[in-house]
């Protein structure tokens, strides 16, 4: 009995998500059964991105996460995975190079005061 219990709370936790989660461009949800609002201003990953790449727009989120809100990481990480899509392209550039011309430090930095 105890089972079925949380085996329905689960159910019903997913059910709620699928329909009512933030659409930000790292996340992709092959159950998803949310309609597009007006105010979405970003689209999520695509479903067929290879697994390598998306495990590195998560990486990548989650390190710009960490210092600023997650509504602003969405600009700067669509910014920062047009630039560099991969880890590899990533490799070939100075990271302070990356930092400058993102104005990653100043805009988390500002967006703190």
């Amino acid at each position: 009995m105890k089972h079925s219990g949380s085996l329905q709370i689960r159910q019903e936790l997913l059910g709620w998500y699928d329909k009512n989660h933030r659409v930000l461009p790292w996340r992709r949800n092959p159950h998803s059964t949310r309609e597009p609002k007006a105010n979405d201003k970003y689209q999520s990953i695509a479903l067929d991105t290879p697994q390598q790449q998306f495990a590195y727009c998560v990486w990548v989120c989650e390190v710009m996460s960490q210092q600023t809100q997650v509504l602003r990481v969405a600009k700067y990480f669509t910014r920062w995975i047009q630039k560099w899509p991969t880890v590899q392209v990533k490799m070939h550039t100075s990271p302070f190079f990356a930092l400058d011309r993102m104005s990653w430090s100043k805009s988390a930095s500002a967006g703190n005061k």
